[in-house]
């Protein structure tokens, strides 16, 4: 599959789209009986504005293309399996299927068959945007489409996304889409007549500018509110071993400060510090999937500031840093991770989530006042402790994914908390949608001062360090920095610990070959990983923490020889 450059979609239509003014012409034909699909048995060409190696692998594996299922004359049914008509297309951000008439023909319709079973991760593509050209070279841009089934209903759909009353001669035909999880694709068709008819216009090169790169968030900037390092710490509720995430002043010093073998503070190592629940509550609801009630909302933001530990903790370790290094009046930032309200009828308050009860206007306006306390209380409990060395900079959406599958309004409550958290302040919005997450080309509109994809390289069955090359081009592109991730295997003295160090140093060594190693970053290590490493007698274990260090303050030197798998 090739790689392409990045252009945008313009345009947003019904399911037959309006046409984008390309030809100064007569009203356009519309098609007559003797129009014939003039794709049928024609060779194309399948293109992506990126490749990943894990993702192509498995639609390739699952759902081949022969090189002849889009033209074969066969529209899919309202099933699918790995030997039918549908082509499956997973993520790598954009697609274009570009087909190669022959020759010169008049079209007056294009379309495009799609199937649609969120249930199984399969979506219709948000909008697809149809190009002709009489060259391949030069492309025009005669309409896009957008489908009448939103994602959110349920069941197994197809649709032709259509874009027709075209009268515009051409031999090559595209179709461009985005991918949010997989998209299936049965037939492509192109309809008209052979050769250039009477009255058929010649297309206009009306070639839309490739996408400039966003670039990453740029440490200490003002988009980040002046953060450099941030790591994440999750606390709270963890049913099989209550002390996991109760954190003390000691365990969290080495994450404020750079401690020598002989533990001494000998510089700074985070500056921001992100805390995160871990999955569920004590109701045994999920805080990232939205089965969490109110009860388990407050006792997550409660237990953040016991006395001595946890926020307190952090406030300790930050002082006892300030008089070791003789520095006054700096402060740690600190984020708080919102749960994500599901569709769930019993979350307290009498608020009813689930739109089959309470219709889809209520359920957003019930889930938007469950986040609004939520901040304001943590935003009061915050005020209410009096740290003297911690700054609350911001919240953080919990949830890594836009569930469009559910709702129809996840967006849309994503941005009204945006804008809640914004007028409450000087205060971020962040996230970190995993992998080419639904949503993450749009985490801007959504409000998010800072998004930051993770690579998944170190928890992914098969990846290489391509997928950090992938990563980092999405991400420059569309703006958003990137994770840093450690493996819990790191701290094993065994084959398996030395995958996991080396799978490290391959993050540390991508930021510097992609040039993101001065942007706004953040570290996942599971829950202590890089406390174990400070503590850790063992060398080359103790190295992942002193490397760490050597890269927030700009003094790593990167592998020339770096691994190749995750």
């Amino acid at each position: 599959m090739k790689p392409t450059k990045w252009y945008r979609l313009v345009g947003c239509g019904s399911a037959t789209a309006s046409v984008i003014a390309l030809l100064a012409s007569p009203a356009a034909a519309s098609p007559t009986q003797q129009d014939v699909d003039l794709a049928l048995h024609r060779p194309y060409q399948v293109s992506t504005s990126v490749v990943d190696d894990v993702y192509h692998a498995s639609e390739t594996a699952n759902f081949p293309d022969d090189g002849t299922k889009l033209t074969d004359g066969v529209i899919g049914p309202a099933s699918w399996s790995s030997d039918g008509p549908w082509v499956g297309y997973l993520r790598q951000d954009q697609h274009s299927v570009t087909i190669d008439l022959g020759q010169t023909g008049t079209l007056h319709k294009l379309d495009a068959w799609f199937l649609q079973d969120t249930a199984s991760g399969i979506y219709f593509p948000r909008q697809v945007q149809f190009s002709v050209s009489s060259d391949g070279k030069h492309w025009s841009r005669v309409g896009t489409a957008s489908p009448s089934i939103p994602i959110s209903q349920k069941g197994i759909f197809t649709e032709p996304l259509t874009v027709d009353h075209l009268n515009v001669a051409a031999r090559y035909v595209r179709y461009t889409f985005y991918d949010d999880v997989f998209v299936f694709l049965s037939e492509a068709e192109a309809f008209g007549l052979p050769g250039v008819q009477p009255g058929a216009q010649r297309p206009r090169p009306n070639p839309m500018p490739p996408m400039h790169d966003v670039g990453y968030p740029k440490a200490a900037s003002k988009q980040v509110a002046g953060r450099r390092a941030e790591v994440l710490i999750p606390s709270g509720y963890y049913a099989s071993d209550p002390e996991l995430g109760v954190w003390h002043a000691n365990e969290l010093l080495p994450y404020v400060a750079y401690l020598n073998q002989k533990q001494e503070i000998r510089g700074r190592m985070f500056d921001s510090f992100l805390f995160t629940p871990f999955d569920t509550g004590p109701s045994g609801g999920s805080y990232g999937t939205g089965s969490a009630t109110q009860a388990d909302w407050k006792y997550f933001a409660d237990q953040l500031f016991q006395p001595d530990l946890q926020l307190g903790a952090l406030d300790a370790a930050v002082a006892q840093t300030d008089a070791a290094l003789h520095q006054r009046n700096w402060k740690a930032k600190v984020v708080i991770g919102i749960p994500l309200p599901g569709l769930i009828s019993n979350w307290g308050e009498g608020l009813d989530f689930n739109p089959d009860h309470v219709g889809q206007a209520q359920s957003l306006a019930n889930r938007e006042a469950a986040v609004r306390w939520y901040i304001s209380y943590v935003k009061q409990k915050f005020a209410s402790a009096g740290y003297k060395h911690l700054q609350l900079s911001g919240f953080y959406w919990q949830n890594e994914s836009v569930d469009l599958q559910w709702t129809p309004n996840d967006e849309r409550l994503i941005r009204d908390t945006g804008r809640f958290v914004h007028a409450l302040g000087s205060y971020t919005f962040d996230w970190i949608p995993y992998n080419e997450a639904t949503g993450f080309r749009d985490w801007q509109w959504m409000q998010f001062d800072t998004a930051l994809m993770q690579p998944n390289y170190a928890f992914t069955t098969g990846a290489t360090v391509q997928r950090l090359e992938s990563t980092a081009q999405l991400a420059k592109h569309y703006g958003l920095g990137i994770e840093m991730e450690m493996h819990w295997d790191i701290t094993r003295t065994d084959s398996l610990g030395d995958w996991a160090r080396q799978n490290y140093a391959d993050y540390l060594n991508a930021a510097y070959q992609y040039h993101y190693q001065n942007s706004f970053l953040a570290w996942y290590q599971n829950t202590t990983t890089l406390l174990d490493c400070e503590n850790s007698s063992t060398p080359a274990i103790r190295h992942v923490y002193d490397e760490t260090y050597d890269f927030i303050h700009g003094n790593y030197h990167p592998q020339e020889n770096p691994g190749t798998s995750g």
